[in-house]
C-alpha cells in the first residue's frame, strides 16, 4: 500500500486563499466581533434567539464557530451569513438601542450601518458562498476513509480546470453583480479581486499536482474500475506506479483490459474484484491493496480523539488491552459486517 501526504489537508491548504480573504476583510471582523458577544453572554444568546423566532425564522440557530485549524468551518460561517446577515443587522441596531451601549456593540453596530462597509460584507459573504462552495464539497469528500482512491485524480483535475477557467471569466453571476450594481461599487476591481484569488488558488493547486508524491499513482489506479477503463491508455508503462513486478500480473492486466467488463457499483469495487479472485488472482490482490489505499489521514486524527475519550482521567488505570478491545468497539460500531465478510 502507497502511503502519501493527506489530500484533504492538502485540498484545504489551497482553499486557504479564499479562507485568507475571508479572515483578512470586514467579514472576519464581523464574525469575530458577533462570536465574542454572544459567547460572552448567554442572556444576549438567548434575546438573540428570540429576535429569530419573531423573525419569523423556524429552526433559529448561532453563528457556528470559526476554527482556523478544523476544515471547513470558516465556510460553514459564510453559510450562515449568506442566510443571516441582515437579520444580525437588525439584531445589533436592537441591541445598541435597547440593551447595551457598550464599544463592542458599537463596533459592529458601526461596520454595519456603514454603507459602503455593509455593502463590501454582502458581497464578499456572497461570493465566498457561491464560489468556495467547490472547496467545501471536495474537502468533505476527500475526508471519507474509504472508496475514493479510484476517483481522486478525476475529482482533483476537475478542481484544476474549474479553477484554471474562472481566472479569465468577467462574469460571476447575477447576485454578485445585483450587489455591485445597487451599492454603485467599483465592477472592474471586484472582478480583478476575484479573478486573482482563482489564480492564486490555481498556482497552488497546480504546483500541489507536480510535487505530490501520489499524483501518478492516483492516476494510475483508475484503472481498476471498469468504468473508466474505455477511456484509459491500454499501455502498461503508464502504469509503472502499480507495480506489475512479475510475468503473471502482466498477463492477466493484458487480459483484463481486453474484456467488457461492468462492475456492480451497488456493492462496490472491493466486492467486484473480489468477484474476480478466480480469474484474475494477482491482479484482484493488487487492485484490492491499491483501491484501498487511504487518500487521507483522517482516521489517524479521529482515533487520537477517540483515545481521549476512552482513556479519560477517570478511567487512566486501563491496561493496554482493554484500551484496544474499546478502541475497535469505537471503531466499528457503525461497520456493516455481512457486507464486508471475506
Amino acid at each position: 500500500m502507497k502511503l502519501m501526504r493527506c489530500w484533504a489537508h492538502q485540498l484545504d491548504l489551497v482553499s486557504d486563499v479564499w479562507q485568507d480573504s475571508f479572515l483578512n476583510n470586514k467579514v472576519h471582523s464581523l464574525t469575530t466581533k458577533f462570536q465574542h458577544i454572544m459567547n460572552r453572554s448567554s442572556v444576549r444568546k438567548a434575546r438573540y434567539i428570540e429576535f429569530l423566532k419573531r423573525d419569523g425564522v423556524q429552526n433559529p440557530k448561532c453563528m457556528p464557530t470559526v476554527v482556523i485549524t478544523r476544515w471547513n468551518t470558516w465556510y460553514k460561517a459564510i453559510q450562515y451569513l449568506a442566510e443571516y446577515l441582515p437579520r444580525i443587522r437588525n439584531f445589533i441596531k436592537e441591541e445598541k438601542e435597547t440593551q447595551d451601549n457598550s464599544e463592542l456593540i458599537n463596533s459592529l453596530a458601526e461596520i454595519l450601518e456603514n454603507y459602503r462597509d455593509f455593502a463590501e460584507i454582502q458581497l464578499m459573504v456572497r461570493f465566498n458562498f457561491e464560489r468556495a462552495e467547490v472547496f467545501h464539497n471536495i474537502i468533505e469528500e476527500f475526508e471519507q476513509s474509504m472508496g475514493i482512491t479510484h476517483l481522486a485524480y478525476n475529482k482533483i483535475r476537475n478542481l484544476w480546470n474549474h479553477l484554471r477557467l474562472n481566472i479569465y471569466m468577467n462574469d460571476f453571476g447575477e447576485s454578485i453583480d445585483e450587489i455591485i450594481t445597487n451599492n454603485h461599487m467599483d465592477r472592474i476591481y471586484w472582478m480583478s479581486e476575484f479573478k486573482n484569488l482563482y489564480k492564486l488558488a490555481w498556482k497552488k493547486l497546480n504546483n500541489l499536482m507536480v510535487e505530490h508524491e501520489s499524483i501518478d499513482f492516483l492516476k494510475a489506479v483508475r484503472i481498476f474500475d471498469p468504468e473508466q477503463l474505455p477511456i484509459l491508455s491500454k499501455n502498461i508503462e503508464d502504469y509503472s506506479d502499480l507495480k506489475f513486478q512479475n510475468e503473471d500480473l502482466i498477463k492477466e492486466f493484458k487480459n483484463y483490459i481486453k474484456f467488457n467488463i461492468v462492475a456492480d457499483y451497488e456493492k462496490g469495487l472491493i466486492p467486484f474484484w473480489r468477484s474476480l479472485e478466480s480469474v484474475f488472482p494477482n491482479l484482484s490482490k493488487l487492485a484490492i491493496k491499491c483501491l484501498n489505499t487511504p487518500v487521507n489521514s483522517v482516521d489517524v486524527e479521529r482515533s487520537f480523539s477517540m483515545y481521549r475519550n476512552i482513556l479519560t482521567d477517570k478511567r487512566c488505570r486501563l491496561i493496554e488491552s482493554s484500551i484496544e478491545a474499546l478502541s475497535l468497539i469505537n471503531y466499528n460500531v457503525n461497520f456493516n459486517i455481512e457486507n464486508n465478510e471475506e
